[in-house]
């Protein structure tokens, strides 16, 4: 190739080169204050993607190295190594560095927004003592995290992530009572995110703001990852509930403040929430694509489910029935009587209400706790354990109950499940053209079934239907009466005015009386946090009946709650003191004091356990317990005292029956009359003062009568004042010349008292 050619190829690259470059530079040029940049500038700003902030890292620092040689992902890695390592030094100020660093290494990395905002906000935020500085630290991750949404602001699961930290950390925080007052005075955050009012600044409503924002962006198409629709969607309602529950808590204006957001909380629950299509993780049949779900369509599906069901019934009459009974008669001996047995227990331990009626009808003696009917399944040791009352047995006799309880239980199920009737079972029995119409039924029903499970499904990931219920029955006059009452309680027994504290104690009470009566309201009862609530302030009233000292009044509008709430538990202390104290009793009826009284023991264990669980119930909450117990030990006594002893000083509930006898009518009538009969003393008015110690004799004896334990050491203080009242009795009678009457209403006491000394 000659020279002149090679120098004119070369001049043609040149000028390739330079015409090249022109749409390089047109593409790449970068933005400045008065021109838009070029078109891969353009991108990065419309997606969020410039990180001039990269020349603010250390210069010298390794990160920066590994960065400039395209290796920020490692040097990410490092940092986040670092500041784990700063924490744990508790080095804060190097932990803070290492984090700015790593953001602007990897700013549209959600995960390290996500990762370290939560870190700052639950970890290092509890290290510190003062309330005050963990809160700083709580606010100092949730800013993190809004600058995360700077760099990110089309990502929906940030957004939310800034809505449940500041909702949950401030609101659900051990500190939150602390916490939530901080955030509402904390005029730096609302100032600079720009809050609209001071009443907008509780931490559920500025949560529920981002979560509207972070809704908004998903509706435009944005992702929200793995998450499901039903729990996104559900978070922003849940806040309007818990800014409800809490202004109350907080003391807001209960029947218009309360009640409105209540209202507000029930429409976006049920008539926004639950009726938006919401995506699931199922696929159509035709896999064409996911399906699709509305939450209120689970009671619309259930009664047409129920509708066919019934027309599958009227096809043929009385067939349910038959193929039922069939079935029962076919069970497997053992099986059936271990579901007789597991059901005449507990009917609705095995779900079997309407079977139990059924059977009612057509095989009346079905019915029966013998241990003998389950005997073939068990062992011998098993069977005698089972026999005993759970709380007489020992560890091992517990753990043979247990085994026995197991395999009796699995043949209970077997059955229960051979029992059952569904609509295909009863489509086989037909023929002919009513086996058509009975197949097209179960098609239909099944399709439906199929849907009504998946809606099913996602309800219950959210608690739907008990926050349903909940938004409606907050909004009626009795809730709102029962919560405003309590909460004016609270503040008068804080304050110490405990006749005020006692009113609206009483009244508040009342409301939740007729709130649990309605019949639209019944399942509140078994509601957790229903009972939660009920629970603490029963506390609270429990709390201001001792300083006033006094029990519970016998009309007590929650006494049948309380009482079945402590009676719910198989294992718990009332129904074990019940089966000892009913063994006790049988033993004592039988002729065998001792161990009569080692069961009477072992029921007073239990029923000390149940008091321990339920305190009201030494208050006499309800008095059909409270009368047990004191049966108990009234049993117990009487088996000590055939055998010769007495109570012994520390014998359980005996600060419990101290408090039943103190409160005793017939103790304050003797009282009464003893201080009578003292003043009539001082006055030299013998034949007065012999009145009123005969009446308060009389008034003893009835005590007597109702707790004879008081005479076997049941409680020597009050055995003292009868004493001290049958000397003065004597001392009257002598000054004025009479004798000791020899049918003296109290003798049997006497001769106790002095056989014992």
């Amino acid at each position: 190739m000659s020279s002149q050619r090679a120098f004119a190829m070369k001049i043609a690259y040149i000028v390739a080169i330079g015409l090249l470059l022109i749409p390089l530079f047109l593409l790449a040029r970068p933005s400045s204050a008065d021109r838009t940049g070029g078109k891969l500038s353009q991108l990065r700003a419309a997606e969020g993607l410039s990180e001039a902030e990269l020349g603010e890292i250390d210069p010298a620092s390794e990160a920066m190295k590994l960065s400039t040689f395209g290796m920020r992902g490692v040097a990410t890695a490092v940092l986040w190594l670092k500041s784990n390592d700063y924490k744990k030094k508790k080095d804060w100020t190097n932990f803070a560095a290492a984090l700015n660093q790593i953001i602007r290494l990897e700013p549209h990395f959600a995960s390290v927004w996500q990762h370290q905002a939560w870190n700052i906000a639950y970890n290092v935020s509890v290290e510190f003592d003062d309330y005050r500085e963990r809160y700083r630290w709580v606010i100092k991750g949730i800013e993190f995290l809004i600058r995360g949404v700077d760099y990110n602001k089309k990502n929906p699961r940030l957004y939310a992530d800034v809505g449940w930290d500041i909702a949950q950390k401030i609101g659900t925080a051990d500190e939150k009572v602390q916490f939530r007052k901080l955030f509402v005075a904390d005029d730096e955050f609302h100032n600079k995110y720009r809050t609209p009012t001071y009443e907008d600044r509780d931490n559920w409503l500025v949560g529920k703001s981002w979560y509207t924002k972070a809704e908004q962006l998903h509706r435009q198409g944005e992702s929200i990852g793995n998450m499901g629709e039903n729990i996104f969607y559900a978070r922003r309602p849940m806040c309007q509930m818990n800014y409800a529950r809490n202004i109350e808590s907080d003391g807001a204006p209960f029947r218009r403040g309360a009640k409105q957001d209540w209202e507000k909380a029930h429409r976006e629950w049920t008539t926004e929430f639950g009726a938006m299509p919401i995506r699931t993780t199922y696929r159509k049949d035709d896999d064409s694509g996911v399906i699709e779900i509305v939450l209120n369509d689970y009671e619309g599906l259930s009664t047409e489910i129920d509708r066919y069901a019934e027309e599958l019934s009227a096809i043929q009459p009385g067939l349910h029935e038959e193929l039922f009974l069939k079935r029962w008669a076919k069970l497997d001996p053992q099986d059936k009587n271990a579901w007789r047995y597991l059901t005449s227990k507990n009917v609705s331990a095995l779900g079997a209400e309407s079977v139990a009626k059924l059977l009612d009808q057509h095989e009346p003696g079905w019915r029966s706790t013998d241990i003998e009917l389950v005997r073939p399944l068990i062992t011998s040791q098993q069977a005698a354990a089972l026999a005993k009352p759970q709380a007489l047995r020992s560890v091992r006799e517990s753990e043979l109950a247990e085994q026995a309880s197991t395999t009796i239980g699995e043949a209970a199920y077997r059955a229960n499940d051979a029992l059952k009737v569904n609509m295909e079972d009863l489509a086989r029995q037909m023929e002919g053209e009513n086996r058509r119409k009975a197949f097209q039924l179960v098609q239909k029903a099944a399709t439906l079934e199929k849907q009504r499970g998946i809606i099913g499904n996602y309800r219950q990931t959210v608690n739907y239907e008990e926050w349903k219920f909940r938004a409606w029955y907050e909004q009626l006059p009795e809730a709102l009466g029962a919560r405003e009452y309590v909460f004016k309680g609270r503040q008068a027994l804080k304050d110490a005015l405990l006749p005020d504290a006692a009113d609206h104690f009483r009244r508040g009470l009342e409301d939740w009386g007729k709130l649990l009566a309605r019949e639209d309201c019944r399942r509140l009862a078994d509601d957790r946090d229903t009972i939660d609530d009920l629970k603490e302030v029963i506390g609270s009233y429990v709390s201001l009946l001792n300083q006033r000292d006094e029990l519970f009044p016998e009309d007590f509008p929650l006494a049948d709650f309380y009482g079945r709430l402590a009676a719910s538990d198989p294992g718990g202390g009332v129904t074990t003191a019940r089966e000892a104290a009913d063994f006790a009793d049988r033993t004592l009826a039988g002729g065998d004091p001792e161990k009569a009284a080692e069961a009477y023991q072992s029921a007073l264990n239990s029923w000390n356990r149940a008091l321990e669980d339920f305190p009201a119930l030494a208050l006499m909450i309800n008095r059909n317990i409270g009368n047990e117990m004191l049966a108990t030990l009234e049993g117990y006594s009487a088996a000590l005292a055939k055998v010769g002893k007495r109570l012994p000083p520390d014998f359980l509930l005996a600060e419990f029956l101290g408090l039943q006898l103190t409160h005793a009518p017939e103790t304050v009538e003797a009282r009464r009359q003893q201080r009578l009969a003292a003043e009539q003393l001082r006055d030299s008015e013998y034949p007065a003062a012999e009145e009123h110690l005969e009446k308060a004799i009389a008034a003893w004896r009835g005590l007597i009568d109702r707790f004879p334990s008081v005479s076997n050491g049941g409680d020597p203080a009050i055995a003292a004042e009868i004493a001290e009242t049958i000397n003065l009795y004597r001392k009257v009678l002598e000054l004025r010349g009479k004798e000791f009457p020899k049918d003296f209403k109290l003798q049997d006491f006497v001769d106790k008292q002095q056989k014992q000394a």
